[in-house]
């Protein structure tokens, strides 16, 4: 995974934020209504009526439950993010992704707060992006290149 892609998987956690609000509030809408029906399912109604109304039971159960699973997929996927950050084994590498993609910090606020110079803490990013382990990726991304080519990437024999 390049170093963009990864950055995009990393702002997945910061954006999902909204969208999870978002489905938490329409659920707790369709929450309501749905009570409002198990209500008037128990008052005289006429049959066109009761059948209306278990159309709209039937489509607003469904909304809720496709709801519930985006819901959880994002909550999935803050995990996954958080995990893979906390995995990152060289302390400053962890907390300078925590600051910036978990807590949302500028980086300015990050080189303030860990006492660094905005331009090095652009430079221990790309290391940070770069020690990382993705979602999906089967191996670990080492910190010299040199390193991950001899780990992963064994020479292939000289062509005559």
């Amino acid at each position: 995974m390049t170093v963009t892609e990864k950055q995009a998987w990393l702002w997945r956690y910061q954006k999902a934020r909204p969208r999870m609000d978002q489905i938490q509030g329409k659920l707790a809408q369709k929450g309501v209504a749905w009570e409002e029906m198990k209500r008037m399912e128990q008052q005289p109604c006429h049959p066109t009526q009761r059948r209306q109304l278990e159309q709209v039971k039937v489509r607003t159960g469904r909304e809720m439950e496709t709801l519930k699973r985006e819901l959880a997929s994002l909550e999935e996927d803050r995990r996954e993010i958080a995990l893979a950050i906390e995995r990152v084994a060289e302390e400053r590498f962890r907390r300078l992704l925590e600051y910036h993609y978990l807590e949302g910090w500028t980086w300015q606020q990050v080189a303030c707060r860990m006492e660094y110079s905005p331009r090095y803490i652009y430079k221990l990013h790309k290391q940070a992006l770069e020690a990382i382990e993705c979602k999906g990726r089967k191996r670990t991304y080492h910190l010299k290149a040199e390193k991950c080519r001899i780990h992963c990437f064994p020479q292939r024999e000289a062509r005559a």
